[in-house]
């Protein structure tokens, strides 16, 4: 029986994430870089067989998942749940003072008595049921998944036993983490790979200078 593969992406970068600002369910359009970081891992995705493209409903990750779409001929299909965590009252602030006033909440899923944040427990939730049936959907098929690097490391988390995700990694934007299911069970073969930024690509010197 042919195995599962999957590939969870994170979108491309916005200007609220070169600001630093936190953006949960907010819809942010990628930025000129965000663009560029999409078409990079196009070129490299689109050297390979891909079945099927999902991608949460927000534009940061549409976007995304429309441009590596194209370099396969695939058309994207948009699923809700895919969606970033919803941080209520706290979206739009600057991530190191949220930080520091609920430590933990974030990075590491810390739960805070914070009217309207969603629970790290039901982000959990909601990425493994919607990651299950999407795999089902394409049992032994290759797929891609463009999403939120708070959605990925809940998934990861989850999958994991938290040997990876949450508190663990961080996902960077157009990052790549694969996975593959076989026997049952699900195997991390890599998390956050962003090797698609070629080592004389000037988006590197940009993403290095921005993220330090």
């Amino acid at each position: 029986m042919k195995r599962t593969v999957l590939g969870l992406v994170r979108h491309g970068e916005t200007e609220w994430n070169h600001q630093n600002r936190l953006q949960g369910t907010i819809d942010i359009p990628l930025s000129a870089i965000g663009s560029r970081q999409a078409h990079c891992l196009a070129r490299k995705l689109g050297q390979q067989t891909w079945d099927a493209i999902y991608a949460s409903d927000l534009s940061r990750a549409v976007t995304t998942a429309q441009i590596v779409a194209n370099s396969m001929s695939l058309r994207v299909a948009i699923d809700k749940r895919l969606r970033e965590r919803n941080y209520g009252p706290l979206e739009g602030r600057i991530r190191s003072n949220i930080n520091h006033l609920y430590p933990g909440l974030i990075t590491h899923g810390t739960e805070h008595a914070i009217e309207g944040v969603e629970p790290f427990a039901s982000l959990c939730e909601r990425a493994q049921i919607a990651f299950e049936e999407i795999a089902e959907r394409h049992a032994g098929q290759r797929l891609l998944i463009v999403s939120h690097g708070g959605w990925i490391n809940a998934l990861l988390h989850t999958i994991s036993n938290g040997q990876y995700g949450t508190g663990v990694n961080k996902q960077e934007n157009t990052g790549v983490s694969l996975l593959e299911k076989s026997k049952n069970r699900w195997r991390v073969h890599a998390v956050n790979d962003v090797s698609h930024f070629d080592d004389g690509d000037a988006l590197i010197a940009y993403y290095s200078n921005v993220k330090a």
